[in-house]
């Protein structure tokens, strides 16, 4: 037998084979890139999710402030009420100048208590009245109504309302929801008065 020699041509094969790899490198490169595509939509709704969190977070911080703002405005309309209604009554807190002899003292009185407090500095004055605003059961809390009525034409009253206009604006500074008017009735005459 004769011998044959067999060539075995690959290129057809090497085709196909090259065509594959191509195809399979392609295809991966687009999914490759599907996947990218997917990853960044997902990273941006992750994104998106936190900022609605952060801002569902802030507007319940708001809500949670104004509700505390409600509950303070509630509580406060209730004393300002209470204030009112005191005054209304008569049973405010009433100072009257009493000049005299000796000097001056103010007639005091405090929810239809009367007491008395003698001559001397804005700072003993104060200290008097609010011993007395809270032994009337006061607190700095409360809404506090004052009446201050003096005769400013008698001797030695302008010295007098000085300590007393001090004493009543450092009551101020300690109590917050603290008023005062000022009531000058030297051109006030008997007939004026109401009974």
């Amino acid at each position: 037998m004769k011998k044959r020699d067999i060539i075995l041509d690959f290129t057809p094969l090497l085709d196909i084979v090259l065509t594959m790899i191509f195809f399979f490198v392609m295809f991966c490169n687009t999914d490759s890139e599907s996947y990218k595509q997917k990853a960044e939509q997902a990273q941006k709704q992750i994104e998106q999710a936190k900022t609605e969190q952060e801002q569902a977070q802030l507007a319940q911080q708001q809500a949670d402030r104004l509700l505390a703002e409600i509950a303070e405005s509630n509580s406060r309309t209730a004393a300002n009420i209470v204030g009112i209604n005191s005054f209304s009554t008569g049973r405010n807190v009433v100072m009257k100048l009493i000049m005299n002899d000796s000097g001056w003292e103010i007639a005091l009185t405090v929810n239809g208590t009367e007491q008395t407090i003698e001559q001397g500095d804005s700072q003993q004055i104060f200290e008097r009245l609010r011993q007395a605003l809270e032994q009337n059961g006061h607190n700095s809390d409360d809404t506090i109504l004052c009446e201050f009525v003096y005769d400013g034409s008698k001797g030695g009253s302008a010295a007098a309302y000085r300590e007393i206009y001090g004493a009543l604006e450092k009551m101020q500074s300690e109590y917050d929801h603290f008023f005062f008017s000022l009531l000058e009735c030297s051109q006030i005459t008997e007939g004026d008065v109401r009974k």
